[in-house]
């Protein structure tokens, strides 16, 4: 990325170094004459060592001006044999006497700066010759802190750095800083940086108030802008570890600074200086510190070429993982480009995508149509996983040494977004709900799920596996409900055939005895075995095993004598089985005819049972029956029988059913807290996104993102008039509408504890009080709305399962505290509610948010009071790629990189590329500036526009 990438980066940086040039304070191994080089190499292997990209020598007075040029060479041949740079900036540290009670003071200049001028600047500064005096000390100047800025930092393009600040040489003189601080020299605007051993958050309160110079500094000390602070090892000796391994004081490593920058230099350095919020950090525990770029583990998009497309020349951006701007006057192609990646990253097919971006995108889409157009894009995932996507045969494809199986899911769950101005505009568009009374923004809900994604994707899954086994439920009970009809009519019949049979009470007895003794009978006969397996079947089988055999008849096989021997053994085996088979049923027999032939009673129950039926028929006669009344009893007593076995199953089914579907009562209100729970996650989101917007040092409220249950109208409509009647002509689905509207109204007069669902709430009209409520509601509807749940009994349960959306309103601050307006008064303007819209998009975490000119319609004071901020704040954790007209967001936003674009012949054709320290790319942002005031004064004093 390095080597391609012209943006800014985060460079660690010791901008107060001493070397052994200076003896005085040098702790190490002195410098011997013609050792010069060697001492050289020590040193720039130990800033290797260390990690060091940039190094400021600083000895007192100058004394280096003789080694630098070694440590040039030193840097030069470890580049060599490293690949690793590290650029000097040649510099020289003294006492200004004439500041207060004396402090010391850093100078440092261009890396490329003629030590010869520099040796005369510092002689400028007021150290005379000779540099040390005879007695050792070092000469001092007696110049005040205002003339040596105008000479180091104005007539010679250097950069002034008061160091140790809170030692007894600093800038405030710890020891006595109770009694008296240099006031004056610290109030200075041309001061822009001092040294300090530890951040400032580390820092007491005092200290705090005082170099952060916001409201809650005392008046006197309060700066025109924060000071800049930085930390470096001032180190007298090379790299010198303790027993824990940590640098110890005054060594290499000691301290540093990271400094972001695109290429180091002295404006490089003076913009960080005046925009040290966005561009230095400070290490808290060196030994723990761990590189800028690798804090936060995020995707990002690493870079884009596009090669033979209509309207861009062929280019390659390498993006940064932060803030990305492309710029460029209308006609430049900077919204195709962005459009590029939104086509390779195959997200143009969403249904929130408006015509107008729809039309837009099928336009750019059409400029890949020649089989020359070339589309590669490098995707780097939070884990570190690089995937490369080409357009290929008109789509596009990941190219990766593994196997793809889904390149649809690939791209779906890539973390990156897309929106145009007319997107943004969508996004809190508002449209009148159901009752025509509330304005809605529909997609502001989506936006804040954005904020709990984890966690409201976990509670959705849940709710679509209790919502399916709750259907399932619904679904058992309805069967049970209808078996139970089956079963009431079943049980109906059996006693009807049962009074039947009772009828007959003169018979009753016999006819029971009778049916016990054939009962009996059958019992005996099934001691052969059930029809088709009784044991002649057996027998029978034991024949045919005998009989099938099929003997080896293979003629010349191989093994033919053999197989033959083995033929005549298996036939024989299987005689034999069925021998066995024939003695066992025989024996098998005997044995049962032996329990009734040697029993002594057997005869008697032998004799009842042959003559059951002679003597059924004879008390039949003796009865006055008839033989066809005793064959239509039969009749009856086996259709009694049979009923009754229906009405055994029935019985069964339906206590099985309703023993699985449990109680769907309980599992719908279980479903009831998973929808309050998501409600209380979006309520949790809400409150971020409100502390995310405060971006005031006073803490004052841009935005306010409120969030109520299941009011979404029209949510609510779809799912009532989806269940509703489909023949209009009824009187029931005339007043459909209007019912609909009372029953949301009463829900939203509920109190916020009580509301379960809109559905709930209308089936306790009905369970209450013989439905006294309904009929208050709905008096001329009531009865038919019943009657119309009952005969739509699946749909309804259907309907009770199904969520009304939540509603999220948007409430906008003005700068001066005071409400804007609203979403749901519909009184904020376009710009105020892209504003606010893209101030959400801001505050959410996830992958690349990739926008194309969200200037458009915005206000500019909130763009630069409260977007500009947040675009500082959140750049630091998710990529960020804007295409844009307004120079406030690159160059107040401080992007990383910017990207300009020119229209030259027909092609949008690369103008300039890096950070907002080259003067190229600050030439090309002055050709589109745009902004408020307060965005000129500070572009002018930063970036001298």
């Amino acid at each position: 990325m390095k080597h391609h990438y012209k943006g800014m980066r985060w460079l660690k940086c010791d901008l107060q170094m001493q070397t052994p040039a200076d003896s005085r304070h040098w702790q190490g191994d002195r410098l011997l004459g013609g050792e010069e080089l060697l001492a050289a190499k020590a040193f720039a292997e130990a800033c290797f060592q260390a990690g060091l990209d940039i190094v400021g020598i600083t000895d007192h007075n100058f004394l280096s001006k003789e080694f630098i040029p070694y440590l040039k060479t030193a840097f030069e041949d470890l580049e060599r044999e490293h690949n690793h740079s590290i650029t000097l900036f040649p510099g020289f540290e003294f006492e200004a006497a004439g500041v207060g009670r004396g402090v010391h003071v850093l100078c440092l200049f261009e890396p490329s700066a003629d030590l010869v001028q520099l040796d005369a600047i510092l002689t400028e500064c007021g150290v005379t010759y000779p540099r040390v005096g005879s007695d050792g000390q070092l000469a001092k100047s007696d110049k005040n802190l205002k003339d040596i800025l105008q000479i180091v930092q104005d007539k010679y393009s250097g950069i002034v750095i008061m160091p140790h600040a809170m030692s007894n040489d600093g800038i405030f003189d710890n020891e006595s800083i109770s009694d008296w601080l240099q006031q004056d020299q610290f109030t200075n605007p041309g001061l822009l940086a001092i040294e300090v051993p530890k951040p400032v958050n580390k820092m007491s309160a005092g200290y705090q108030r005082l170099l952060k110079s916001g409201d809650d500094c005392q008046p006197g000390w309060r700066r025109v802008r924060p000071i800049a602070t930085i930390m470096s090892s001032d180190n007298k000796k090379l790299i010198d570890l303790d027993q824990h391994g940590a640098p110890t004081p005054n060594s290499i490593g000691y301290r540093y600074s990271w400094i972001k920058m695109s290429s180091p230099s002295i404006e490089s350095l003076r913009q960080a200086f005046l925009d040290h919020q966005s561009r230095i950090l400070l290490p808290e525990n060196v030994q723990k510190d761990v590189h800028p770029e690798n804090r936060i583990r995020q995707a990002i998009v690493h870079s884009i070429s596009v090669k033979n497309v209509a309207f861009l020349d062929d280019q390659e951006i390498h993006f940064s993982p932060n803030m990305n701007c492309v710029i460029g006057g209308r006609g430049s192609g900077k919204s195709t480009l962005l459009e590029y990646l939104r086509i390779i990253f195959s997200k143009d097919k969403s249904e929130d995508i408006d015509d107008d971006t729809i039309s837009r995108i099928k336009r750019v889409r059409d400029t890949l149509n020649s089989p020359a157009a070339e589309l590669e894009v490098t995707w780097i995932s939070a884990d570190n996983v690089r995937d490369r996507i080409v357009w290929q045969n008109g789509q596009p494809a990941v190219h990766r040494d593994d196997d793809l199986y889904d390149p649809e899911t690939f791209f779906q769950n890539l973390p990156i977004s897309f929106f145009s101005q007319q997107q943004l505009n969508r996004l809190t568009e508002s449209k009148t709900g159901g009752d025509g009374q509330v304005p809605q923004a529909q997609r502001l809900l989506d936006l804040i799920d954005g904020f709990a994604t984890n966690e409201l994707s976990e509670l959705s899954e849940q709710e679509r596996k209790l919502t399916a086994k709750i259907q399932t439920s619904f679904s058992k009970l309805r069967q049970a409900k209808a078996l139970k009809k089956d079963l009431k009519k079943a049980q109906q019949e059996y006693q009807e055939l049962d009074r039947q049979w009772k009828a007959r009470s003169e018979i009753q007895a016999d006819a029971t005895r009778h049916e016990k003794l054939t009962s009996e009978s059958r019992y005996l006969e099934s001691l052969e075995g059930e029809p088709g397996k009784r044991f002649k079947d057996v027998v029978e089988l034991a024949n045919d095993i005998a009989s099938s055999h099929a003997s080896f008849q293979i003629e010349d096989a191989p093994h033919q004598s053999w197989f033959k021997q083995f033929d005549l053994k298996v036939k024989q085996a299987k005689e034999n089985l069925a021998d066995l088979i024939r003695q066992a049923v025989e024996q098998y027999q005997e044995e049962i005819e032996s329990l009734t032939t040697e029993d002594p009673t057997w005869g008697t129950i032998e004799q009842e049972l042959e003559q059951a039926d002679a003597n059924f028929t004879q008390a039949c006669t003796q009865k006055g029956l008839t033989p066809d009344d005793v064959g239509h009893l039969k009749e009856i007593d086996q259709a009694k029988s049979k009923k009754q076995q229906e009405v055994n199953e029935l019985k069964a089914e339906v206590d099985r059913l309703k023993e699985e579907a449990g109680n769907p009562e309980e599992q719908v209100q279980q479903l009831h807290l998973i929808w309050q729970e998501q409600l209380q996650k979006r309520i949790e989101a809400a409150n971020r996104a409100n502390r995310l917007a405060v971006q005031s040092e006073e803490g004052r409220k841009f935005i306010e993102v409120s969030v109520q249950y299941q009011f979404d109208q029209t949510s609510f409509f779809e799912l009532w008039n989806d269940f509703g009647p489909k023949d209009g002509r009824t009187a029931l689905a005339r007043a459909w509408s209007e019912i609909g509207s009372l029953l949301i109204e009463e829900f939203r007069q509920l109190p916020d504890n009580e509301r379960a669902s809109p559905w709930d709430l209308l089936r306790s009209f009905y369970a209450k009080n013989d439905g006294e409520q309904a009929q208050r509601l709905f008096p001329n509807h009531s009865e038919n709305l019943k009657q119309y749940i009952v005969d739509n009994l699946e749909s309804w349960d259907q309907l009770r399962l199904s969520r009304v959306k939540d509603v999220v309103d948007l409430k906008l601050f003005r700068p001066d505290g005071t409400v804007a307006g609203s979403i749901s008064e519909g009184s904020l303007s376009d710009g105020q509610r892209n504003t606010a819209a893209l101030a959400l998009l801001l505050a959410q975490d996830g992958g690349p948010l990739v926008i194309d000119q969200p200037e458009d319609e915005l206000d500019s004071n909130f763009v630069f009071k409260e977007l500009i901020p947040m675009l500082r704040k959140v750049k630091v954790n998710r990529q960020i790629i804007i295409a844009t007209h307004n120079a406030n967001l690159p160059v107040n936003g401080d992007a990383e990189l910017v990207y300009a674009l020119e229209a030259r012949d027909g092609k949008g054709m690369l103008r300039a590329e890096g950070g907002l320290d080259h003067g190229t790319v600050t030439a090309a942002v002055l050709d589109i500036m745009e902004g408020t005031e307060e965005a000129f004064r500070r572009r002018r004093e930063k970036y001298h526009f």
